[in-house]
């Protein structure tokens, strides 16, 4: 099989129009002037593809990360794509799920619909879960915002689905450790480690098998095969016989 490369991207990499759109809109909510988001990016928000090359987004997040001036903006664009994402078909199977670890196996396996630049995977261990990240292409920068953001919205989307905490047991970053850890600490509520060999999420099991009160088999079943759907049509728009 022969992949088809997007021009500019690495080997492929994109991200779906969905998160471009929220990434605009929480740029939007922070002032920044969407006219030089456009031009720095080369993005235009109201003729979006379905899929847009990472580079472009990448530039189009660098620019917004700079305008913001924030230094923990990785933290707070998680944070904010929580809420900006709750009607997104990915965020309804988590909610219908029956506990926080099959949403959370639902996310992960359907986490390259909004974009394909990392892989999150559970991996068991003992009593614990732990959520990393595989870094799906080895050229692909991966910075500290980038992380932080992945695991603020992994971590927000579980706390969102019921009004019971979801407590994780630690935090694990390859990036050094920030001048200020103030943020990061309000959002995790978790030990933080840092210049570790692998970025991770620990939960406890027991915490992860909650029941989900919003749990609904037949609005899961509905909405899974809708993405089931999209990711075929996904995978056939990226992949073609050989000739």
């Amino acid at each position: 099989m022969e992949k088809k490369n997007s021009p500019g991207s690495y080997h492929g990499a994109t991200a779906s129009a969905d998160m471009v759109r929220m990434l605009f809109s929480y740029l939007g909510h922070r002032k920044i002037d969407s006219q030089m988001l456009e031009r720095v990016s080369g993005i235009e928000r109201h003729r979006l593809k379905r899929r847009i090359p990472v580079s472009m987004v990448n530039r189009l997040w660098r620019a917004g990360q700079v305008a913001c001036d924030d230094p923990d903006f990785g933290l707070h664009l998680g944070e904010a794509f929580v809420h900006l994402g709750q009607s997104h078909l990915l965020f309804s199977v988590m909610r219908y799920s029956p506990t926080f670890r099959v949403a959370l196996q639902k996310f992960f396996r359907y986490h390259s619909l909004m974009a394909d630049i990392v892989q999150p995977r559970a991996v068991t261990l003992k009593d614990t879960v732990h959520c990393v990240l595989d870094r799906k292409y080895a050229d692909l920068p991966l910075e500290r915002h980038h992380v932080e953001a992945t695991f603020t919205i992994i971590h927000g989307s579980l706390k969102s689905l019921s009004g019971i905490p979801v407590p994780l047991q630690e935090v694990a970053f390859c990036h050094e450790k920030p001048p200020s850890t103030e943020e990061l600490s309000r959002v995790f509520e978790a030990p933080l480690h840092f210049e570790c060999p692998e970025e991770r999420l620990v939960f406890r099991k027991a915490v992860l098998d909650q029941p989900i009160h919003s749990a609904d088999q037949a609005y899961l079943s509905a909405h899974e095969s809708l993405l089931t759907c999209l990711s075929m049509k996904r995978m056939n728009l990226i992949v073609k016989p050989a000739r």
